[in-house]
């Protein structure tokens, strides 16, 4: 017995596809990601915004307004020879951060790494973001990102990648 439904006049409208967006600090070629600011928070870069971003009501100076909302973020954020360092989703609007998580990286050793974070964030109203670091040591002009030269291509270091669940 093979019974065949039509789905044709079914109400899919609970079915929600996610949007993604991603914002990033994006640099010409050859250009390093800048020296780490040490014994305090301080600012990542974020310049430039892709894919569906119609929930992100603006970037300016880096910081990044999401919509009411619940959203899934990523962070992933480069560093050469920090020491220990540590990133964060810093609430502009409310003055609060939420630490991700730790990383260390050689102060004179090794190459670069990355400090990650990842949450699950309701916002009930328009709210301001930045990511934020803190790291111990500066190694100078590629403490943010070492650049890689690569011919014609331009350079990618932080990345923030949000997804609106609803």
């Amino acid at each position: 017995l093979v019974v065949e439904k039509d789905f044709s006049n079914t109400n899919m409208a609970h079915i929600i596809k996610p949007a993604v967006a991603y914002i990033s600090d994006v640099q010409a070629e050859n250009t390093t990601g800048g020296a780490c600011t040490t014994g305090t928070w301080s600012d990542r870069t974020l310049n430039t915004m892709k894919g569906e971003t119609w929930f992100i009501e603006s970037l300016s100076s880096n910081v990044f307004t999401l919509s009411a909302g619940t959203y899934k973020i990523n962070v992933r954020a480069p560093f050469y020879r920090p020491g220990d360092v540590r990133i964060r989703l810093y609430d502009n609007t409310n003055s609060s951060g939420d630490i991700g998580g730790s990383h260390y990286g050689s102060s004179t050793e090794g190459g670069m790494g990355y400090a990650y974070y990842e949450t699950l964030k309701t916002v009930t109203a328009s709210t301001a973001f930045k990511i934020q670091y803190l790291a111990a040591n500066n190694s100078g002009t590629s403490c943010l990102g070492n650049a890689t030269d690569d011919t014609g291509e331009n350079e990618i270091y932080t990345t923030v990648q949000i997804e609106k669940l609803k």
